[in-house]
């Protein structure tokens, strides 16, 4: 609905595990125009975290301090 294919959600989900992938893209949906390919840069914070140089959480407290 929001241009992530099953593909790169289920690899996410695998990588991150389903409740950091789920903060993941509800950090997506809230940033919305920002964020140009949805799908393409879920992609690459998984990549990240596969390194593991990536966790939720910086970019929630962001979207906080950002509220």
């Amino acid at each position: 609905m929001i241009g992530i294919s099953a593909d790169a959600w289920h690899r996410a989900c695998a990588t991150m595990g389903p409740e950091q992938a789920a903060t993941t893209v509800a950090d997506i949906l809230q940033r919305g125009p920002d964020i140009q390919s949805p799908g393409g840069y879920l992609r690459a914070l998984t990549r990240r975290a596969e390194a593991p140089a990536f966790s939720p959480g910086p970019m929630v407290m962001a979207l906080l301090r950002a509220a």
